[in-house]
C-alpha cells in the first residue's frame, strides 16, 4: 500500500471546507484567522479552534495539521465540498 495522498489546496478551498464543517471565523491574530466550532460530543461541549494563515497554497504538512486540529478525518475534510471531494 502506498502513502495516503493529501492533494494541495488553495486558501479559498480550505476556507470553504472549514465553513462546510461548521467552523466560523472567530477572530484574527496577525495573518491567521481563527476558525472555531462548538459541538456536543457524547454529552459534553467541545471547542475546536483552527488558525488558518493566508497562504496561496496549503501543502501536505499544513493540511495534515489542519485536519488534526479540526478533529476530523481526512475523508471528512476533503469530502466537505464537491470540488475537494474530487481531488481524492
Amino acid at each position: 500500500m502506498g502513502k495516503r495522498s493529501y492533494p494541495p489546496l488553495s486558501h479559498s478551498e480550505v476556507v470553504k471546507i472549514m465553513l462546510a464543517l461548521g467552523f466560523r471565523p472567530k477572530n484574527q491574530v496577525g495573518s491567521h484567522v481563527q476558525y472555531e466550532r462548538l459541538a456536543d460530543e457524547g454529552g459534553r461541549q467541545t471547542r475546536k479552534v483552527v488558525p488558518i494563515d493566508d497562504y496561496r497554497e496549503f501543502d501536505q504538512s499544513l493540511i495534515k495539521r489542519i485536519i488534526s486540529q479540526a478533529g476530523v478525518t481526512r475523508k471528512a475534510f476533503y469530502g466537505a465540498t464537491e470540488k475537494t471531494r474530487k481531488k481524492i
